[in-house]
C-alpha cells in the first residue's frame, strides 16, 4: 500500500488519515496541521480506482457499495495499520482514524470488522455501511461524526441511523451537524479539534 508517516513524537497522538474519493494519502494534512500540529501523520491511499479517481474500495453505483469488496479492503487495510503500528511502536489506544466522505466510510467499515482495535474515530460525512448489519460493543471507542444538515450525498437521516447504531453498541458518539454541505469547513474541523483536546490526553 502506498502510504506516508511523519512521527513528530513518541509520546504524540498518530493520526490514520482517509481520504475521500479521487484524494490522496496527503489530502487531510493541512487539516490535521489544525487540529494537532504536534501529531504524527499516517496516511493511506486507497487502493481501488474508479475512473483514475482513489477509493478505498469498489462500488457498483453511487452510493450502492461492492460489500464484498468492502470486506475485503477492510482487512487489508486493517492488517496493514497493524502491522505498521508494530513497525513504527504505535500504541492503538493513541491512534485516531481521520476519515472523510469515501475514507469515513472505510473507518466505519474497520469498526465493524475490527471493533477491538480501534478506540478514537472521526468521521466527516460518512454514510451507513451495511445499515443491516448491527455494530459490536464499542463501549470503549470515542466517535465523532461530523455532517452537513444540507448534504446531498449523505443525507441527514442516513446520519441520525448511523448515531442510532453506534449508541446502540454503546459507543460514546459526539454529533456535529452544521448548515452545510458535503464539504468540510473551518468551523467542522475547529469542533474535531476541541472534541479531541476534551477527550484525549496531550503529548
Amino acid at each position: 500500500m502506498k502510504y506516508i508517516f511523519i512521527k513528530k513524537g513518541e509520546s504524540a497522538l498518530t493520526y490514520l488519515l482517509l481520504h475521500g474519493t479521487g484524494g490522496s494519502e496527503r489530502d487531510l494534512i493541512p487539516l490535521l496541521d489544525m487540529i494537532d500540529s504536534n501529531a504524527n501523520v499516517f496516511g493511506v491511499l486507497g487502493e481501488v480506482s474508479e475512473n483514475g479517481m482513489a477509493r478505498y474500495f469498489k462500488r457498483l453505483a453511487e452510493g450502492v457499495f461492492d460489500e464484498e469488496d468492502l470486506d475485503y479492503r477492510t482487512d487489508r487495510l486493517h492488517h496493514f495499520v497493524k502491522e505498521k503500528c508494530l513497525e513504527y511502536n504505535i500504541d492503538p489506544k493513541k491512534l485516531v482514524v481521520l476519515g472523510y466522505s469515501n475514507g469515513a466510510n472505510m473507518a466505519q467499515s474497520l469498526l465493524l470488522r475490527h471493533p477491538n482495535f480501534y478506540h478514537t474515530v472521526v468521521m466527516l460525512h460518512p454514510m451507513n455501511v451495511k445499515r443491516q448489519m448491527d455494530f459490536s460493543d464499542l463501549s470503549h471507542t470515542q466517535i465523532f461524526i461530523g455532517a452537513g444538515q444540507f448534504d446531498p450525498i449523505c443525507p441527514i437521516e442516513e446520519t441520525d441511523v448511523l448515531e442510532t447504531r453506534l449508541l446502540k453498541a454503546n459507543a460514546k458518539v459526539k454529533l456535529s451537524v452544521l448548515n452545510t454541505d458535503h464539504r468540510i469547513t473551518y468551523e467542522e474541523v475547529m469542533n474535531v479539534k476541541k472534541w479531541i483536546e476534551s477527550i484525549m490526553p496531550r503529548a
